[in-house]
């Protein structure tokens, strides 16, 4: 495991998980980018969590990028 970091990637990390620990993964991840400065990749199909976490979101389709933006837009 790196000890310092810059970036980390999450894949699908609510994968399986109930609500409660749903939200304690959230926490998690907010908590470790703020507390180490550091930048989160997710890739995830839980759109409600990841809207939650992300400043930027994309949305891939047939391998390609079909839309990206905060998520006002």
């Amino acid at each position: 495991m790196a000890t310092d970091p810059e970036v980390l990637i999450y894949d699908e990390p609510f994968t399986g998980l109930d609500p409660i620990s749903m939200g304690m993964i959230v926490r998690l991840v907010r908590h470790m980018n703020a507390a180490l400065g550091i930048t989160s990749i997710v890739v995830s199909h839980d759109l409600e969590e990841v809207a939650e976490l992300s400043d930027t979101s994309y949305i891939i389709a047939g391998g390609k990028v079909a839309a990206s933006g905060t998520l006002k837009d």
